[in-house]
């Protein structure tokens, strides 16, 4: 799998997996990004939106579907179960110089040098970004308009980092809560502006939850179908079934 495949952003998810991470994965509060707050923002004269500081990834135990994990197949993994994996502290802080620079996106969308959608890039991550644990901060801008009024509004405000990384599946326990494996070698790729983060209001690492109610959307229509499909199996294999048999339990009155 080439590094470009390994981002870790929703275009990539197996709509089944993203299901079941965002059932399993604690409901969001009141979004209230300190990234983005009133008090950290100024603007220019062109009217570009400077943030001072911001938190754009975060130390933590987050679940991931098995088919978000880079290299699933070859280690084994259930495509369908939900993994816990941890971003510990000391690879994030390898991680922060990688962040700097890079550009901020509409939505989540893998790019290098060689494939970089310009319509969806809004600003850019500053070179001052510092690891402040379990935060990396980092100071950003944003350019359009159109993006600077979703922030002020409210409409869309919270930040989600796509990175790639090398999984160790290596299960272990932090300050009580377990976790199936441990995020290596993270190397950031963009940060995303979303309406809403999966992974909570002070940080969003990762993907974002819109995405991941359309993949829910999607997946319900998919067990429709199955559901569907298995009726039709049933009726063509029992002619009784059709003719609407019903128990004998439960008699009609005109049998009585």
């Amino acid at each position: 799998m080439s590094a470009r495949q390994q981002i870790v952003a929703v275009d990539r998810l197996g709509f089944i997996c993203a299901m079941d991470a965002w059932r399993r994965a604690p409901r969001l509060a009141h979004d209230e990004v300190l990234a983005l707050d009133r008090s950290v923002r100024t603007f220019d004269k062109d009217g570009h939106l400077h943030v001072e500081m911001a938190n754009v990834a975060k130390a933590c135990v987050s679940p991931y579907g098995g088919q978000e994990i880079p290299g699933w197949d070859a280690l084994g993994l259930d495509p369908y179960r939900t993994y816990q994996l941890y971003r510990d502290p000391k690879e994030l802080e390898k991680a922060t110089p990688s962040f700097a620079g890079k550009p901020i996106l509409i939505k989540h969308t893998p790019l290098d040098a060689n494939d970089h959608p310009f319509e969806k890039v809004i600003g850019a991550v500053g070179s001052d970004v510092r690891f402040n644990a379990p935060y990396i901060q980092a100071a950003l801008t944003f350019w359009p308009g159109e993006a600077i009024d979703l922030i002020k509004s409210g409409k869309q405000r919270q930040l989600s980092a796509g990175y790639a990384y090398r999984p160790d599946m290596t299960p272990g326990n932090i300050e009580g809560e377990s976790f199936d494996g441990v995020m290596r070698d993270i190397r950031f790729n963009h940060l995303a502006l979303v309406v809403e983060g999966r992974q909570g209001a002070d940080i969003v690492v990762g993907d974002s939850r819109e995405n991941l109610k359309m993949a829910q959307m999607a997946a319900d229509a998919q067990v429709r179908r199955d559901a569907v499909e298995k009726t039709r199996r049933y009726l063509s294999k029992w002619p009784e079934a059709r003719a609407g048999w019903r128990p004998t339990a439960s008699k009609r009155r005109s049998d009585v």
